[in-house]
């Protein structure tokens, strides 16, 4: 009795074309998918960390502005916004990184019907953390 395993990287732009590929291999004596991994095309990924860096700044100044508007000041002004980890302190020492700004791939499941394999992506996640400064008056 022999024995074989073998690695395959396949690129599918469609999760339907992917779902159709694997309903044909998988159907085939002695094949088996071991793994099945996603990503996203660098101009995609690139796309929703854009949107998502958006809506990070957006919401470290509308933070800011409920804290200044609590404290009775009127007057905000955004004096630094970078990656965590590169604004200094006042003594110069760099603020830690608590986490990284990546993006949560997705998943899948790949649930057997009559129409053969389905597969279902997660809806994607992008994790984004911004340092801001601001001054208000």
């Amino acid at each position: 009795m022999h024995h074989a395993t073998s690695t395959v990287s396949a690129v599918f732009d469609e999760h339907e074309r992917l779902g159709a590929w694997l309903e044909t291999i998988t159907g085939m004596e002695g094949v088996s998918v071991q793994q099945l991994d996603w990503s996203l095309t660098e101009s995609s990924r690139m796309a929703a960390e854009t949107e998502a860096l958006g809506a990070a700044v957006s919401d470290a100044r509308r933070r800011a502005e409920a804290i200044a508007s609590a404290l009775g000041l009127l007057s905000l002004r955004t004096i630094a916004v970078s990656d965590p980890g590169l604004l200094s302190d006042s003594v110069g020492a760099t603020i830690a990184a608590s986490d990284v700004a990546l993006p949560r791939m997705m998943k899948a499941s790949a649930p057997a019907s009559a129409e053969g394999i389905v597969l279902e992506p997660a809806e994607l996640e992008i994790v984004i953390l911004v340092h801001a400064r601001f001054v208000a008056e």
